[in-house]
C-alpha cells in the first residue's frame, strides 16, 4: 500500500475510533477495521430502532483484502441495508454474516435486510430511492467493482420484504 493510502486508512480509522470510544465497547471480532465498522453501524442501527446482527465465522481470513476495499465493501453494504431497513414500519433489520467456505478457500460474506420501498432497476443496476438519488446508488456498482477486482462473485436476490447480496471470495 501507498503512503497516501495509508494516510487515507488512518485517518478513517481516527474517524472511526472517536465515534466508537463514545460507545460501549463492542467486540464482533480481532481485525480492528471490520470490527470498527462493524461497531459505528450497530451504534446507527439502534440509534433507529433496527435490529442488527453479525455473526462472524472463526479465522476469517480477509488479509486479501486491502483495507480500503473492505471499509467500501462492508460499509456501502451495511449503510444500504440500515437505510433500506429505516424505511420499513415491520422488519426493520439487518443481518451480516462472515464465515469461511469449502474447508476455508473461500470467504463467504451475507447481507440481509428487510425492505419495503419498490427497488427500480436500469439494466443490472439497481437505482437509488433516495430523493437526492443523483448523488447515490452507485454503492452497489462500486462493491460489484471492488468484487470483481478480486475475482469474487456477488449475487443480488430480492425477495417480497427482503433484499440480501451475497459476496464469495475465493483464497488462494
Amino acid at each position: 500500500m501507498e503512503e497516501g493510502e495509508n494516510q487515507e486508512v488512518k485517518e478513517i480509522m481516527e474517524h472511526l475510533g472517536v465515534r466508537i470510544q463514545s460507545l460501549q465497547k463492542g467486540v464482533y471480532c480481532e481485525h480492528p477495521i471490520l470490527n470498527s465498522i462493524l461497531c459505528e453501524r450497530k451504534f446507527l442501527a439502534e440509534s433507529k430502532n433496527i435490529s442488527y446482527k453479525i455473526t462472524l465465522g472463526n479465522d476469517l481470513r480477509l488479509d486479501f483484502l486491502e483495507e480500503l476495499d473492505m471499509i467500501s465493501i462492508v460499509g456501502n453494504l451495511l449503510d444500504n441495508a440500515l437505510e433500506a431497513a429505516e424505511k420499513t414500519k415491520d422488519g426493520r433489520y439487518v443481518e451480516c454474516r462472515m464465515y469461511m467456505g469449502n474447508e476455508e478457500h473461500f470467504l463467504v460474506m451475507e447481507f440481509c435486510n428487510g425492505y419495503v420501498v419498490p427497488l427500480l432497476k436500469d439494466k443490472d443496476r439497481y437505482i437509488s430511492t433516495k430523493r437526492d438519488a443523483d448523488s447515490h446508488g452507485i454503492g452497489l456498482h462500486t462493491v460489484g467493482k471492488l468484487v470483481k477486482k478480486y475475482a469474487g462473485i456477488m449475487r443480488v436476490e430480492v425477495g417480497e420484504q427482503e433484499f440480501s447480496v451475497k459476496l464469495i471470495f475465493t483464497i488462494k
